[in-house]
């Protein structure tokens, strides 16, 4: 007969597992023998029966939400871009339909393991990272995902590159080559404000105050 990998023990008044082959200590957090051997029993058979345990595990996930072994990346991206202003829902959408997220569209969320989620994180950049995290907290907030596939501690960091904004010799090489006369002026009216350039394509004159001359 195999031995149970995981064995009790007390430390003071509380109940801790202690792993047979790494040596690991984990704490039950409880004081109570009972519930301590139960938790111990449940640890050993995830371990000895790890097939059998997800299915048990399924089981229970579908009495608490019937749709939990069901529902999609899709589904949660279908969410994400449902919400926020229309440009926020726009931005959304590219960026949920790109090719990095191609990988999991379709994969059950419950049944997604954390190397799907870096394989997703090493086939995009700053902006996968930023969605997929989106993502993830947004099906962990719905109660979608019973816990988190990837820690915090788990996540890449973010890194942005970094940004300048044009000199005056720069932006006078742009409007002296420039031959399309509205684009020269759309160029000079971003340096002058010194706006967004969506910001300024949409400008209208109502944006602007002519009994004071403000923009």
């Amino acid at each position: 007969m195999k031995a149970d990998r995981f064995r009790l023990f007390r430390r003071g008044k509380v109940f801790y597992a202690q792993d047979s082959v790494t040596g690991k200590q984990e704490s039950l957090r409880t004081k109570d023998r009972k519930t301590a051997e139960r938790w111990l029993l449940a640890k050993n058979e995830a371990h000895s029966h790890p097939v059998i345990n997800l299915g048990v595990a399924r089981a229970h996930l579908l009495a608490h939400d019937p749709r939990m072994n069901e529902r999609t990346w899709s589904n949660v991206m279908d969410e994400l871009c449902a919400r926020g202003r229309d440009s926020s829902q726009e931005r959304s959408r590219r960026a949920c339909a790109s090719k990095p997220f191609g990988r999991i569209r379709s994969k059950v969320l419950v049944e997604t393991t954390s190397e799907e989620l870096l394989q997703v994180l090493h086939a995009g950049g700053t902006a996968t990272n930023n969605y997929l995290r989106r993502l993830h907290n947004l099906a962990l907030s719905l109660g979608w995902l019973a816990w988190p596939i990837l820690s915090n501690a788990a996540w890449p960091k973010l890194r942005c590159k970094q940004r300048r904004s044009i000199s005056e010799d720069e932006h006078r090489r742009i409007v002296t080559t420039e031959s399309n006369l509205e684009r020269r002026l759309f160029y000079q009216l971003l340096w002058e404000t010194g706006g967004a350039q969506s910001d300024i394509a949409c400008l209208t004159s109502s944006n602007i105050t002519w009994s004071e001359r403000l923009l």
